[in-house]
């Protein structure tokens, strides 16, 4: 909206010098021919002389500039959204008024000024092809004026000097014009790029804004929902949240991001999600159970994945859920993948379950000394775990001297 202002101005303004031209030629003749008729009437000149300069040097200049101008702002008038028809408008009506005030009053210097004007006007509106041609069209009306005045009205040869310097005037005119009109090019270009990039930055700092809201909203939703399982399951209180840091921990001496491993911890967050869809008895029930039970408890992973799959923002929460009970051999479920089959979140959240079952209180069993569970996860590793992530967890074991990693009761 803002280039189109500008431009209105522009024609506002152009409007206003032809307007100035037009009167200050029609003043300027009239006062001549005034002063002419006073020198005939005192016996200085003739009627018929004046007569003639009159319709030749006023009435018909007068007349063409009119035409012109009134034709110009018709066209503008009839066409405001048509950009291209407004300039040639314009430029046209202008170089029209100034070749009037050119060919009936000769001035070298004021010519070149006034066949200027459209010249600019083409620079300002960036048309190299019409500069170009303006510029040409102006050295001929320019070089023809010179030749009429110098050989057949005023019979001065000495204004013939004037048209090799017109020519070279209207060659280096035409040069800076060009030249004008690739560095305005070249600088709107560069605006352009720097208007796009500052709006690109802009949106980019809108989007990362939201979604830093969608992923903190995210956050809590899976928050939510592990809270939401381990009071389901009253026996094991806080495994989703332990799962998920140790799995955190795992990823990151694995050479994840900081980025990736917290994706992993919220991953192992939902891990158990599908829990919600078995029975609260089943979950909570004391004592061992029967085969039917344990085949309603092996349908969690698939439930989780059930539930997660078409919802989640990251494919690996799903796959934490579907692939967490996945043996390294193939025996697990409840898909019997095995080795790489199984996607890496589904194995590193394997070994980290697995560490907190055996660290964790059950209604049938207190938490398990450390170094039972450190030999659990070696005498898995290549069956039940990926031997690489199970070497990982035996170093960290090493490392917790005071035992920490573990439920507190």
């Amino acid at each position: 909206m803002a280039q189109d202002k500008d431009y209105t101005i522009w024609h506002q303004t152009i409007t206003k010098i032809q307007v100035s031209l037009v009167l200050s030629l029609f003043v300027i003749e009239c006062t001549y021919q005034a002063i002419l008729f006073f020198n005939e009437s005192a016996g200085y000149a003739d009627l018929n002389s004046i007569s003639r300069q009159l319709f030749r040097y006023l009435a018909l200049p007068t007349v063409i500039n009119c035409i012109a101008f009134v034709l110009a702002q018709f066209i503008m008038r009839k066409n405001p959204d048509n950009f291209t028809l407004q300039k040639y408008s314009m430029i046209v009506s202008s170089f029209v008024i100034c070749c009037t005030v050119v060919v009936t009053h000769y001035d070298f210097s004021v010519s070149f000024c006034l066949l200027a004007l459209p010249i600019i006007l083409c620079v300002l509106y960036e048309d190299k092809r019409l500069c170009e041609a303006f510029t040409l069209v102006a050295a001929l009306i320019m070089f023809g004026t010179c030749a009429a005045r110098g050989l057949f009205l005023d019979g001065d040869t000495k204004i013939m000097a004037e048209i090799p310097i017109t020519f070279g005037f209207m060659t280096v005119l035409m040069l800076v014009s060009r030249m004008c009109i690739n560095n305005i090019r070249e600088t709107r270009e560069r605006l352009n790029e720097l208007t796009i990039q500052e709006e690109e930055l802009k949106y980019a700092k809108i989007l990362e804004q939201k979604n830093r809201e969608l992923e903190l909203l995210s956050n809590e939703v899976i928050e939510a929902f592990a809270k939401a399982v381990d009071f389901k399951d009253t026996y094991t209180a806080g495994h989703s949240r332990r799962v998920a840091s140790y799995s955190r921990m795992i990823a990151l001496r694995m050479g994840f991001t900081e980025k990736e491993s917290e994706d992993v911890y919220y991953a192992g967050l939902l891990h158990d999600v599908g829990k919600i869809g078995i029975d609260n008895q089943i979950i909570n029930k004391p004592g061992k159970l029967t085969d039917a039970e344990y085949f309603e408890i092996q349908k969690h992973p698939f439930m989780g994945n059930e539930m997660l799959k078409d919802v989640s923002i990251k494919e690996e929460y799903a796959q934490g859920a579907q692939y967490h009970h996945e043996r390294y051999d193939g025996t697990g479920y409840p898909n019997h993948a095995k080795q790489e089959e199984i996607p890496l979140i589904g194995r590193i959240i394997a070994v980290a379950d697995a560490y907190d079952a055996m660290t964790s209180k059950r209604s049938y069993r207190d938490v398990l000394p450390q170094d039972k569970v450190r030999a659990q996860i070696l005498n898995g590793a290549g069956t039940q775990f990926d031997p690489h992530i199970a070497k990982i967890m035996v170093e960290m074991i090493d490392e917790d001297l005071s035992y920490d990693m573990r439920q507190i009761v």
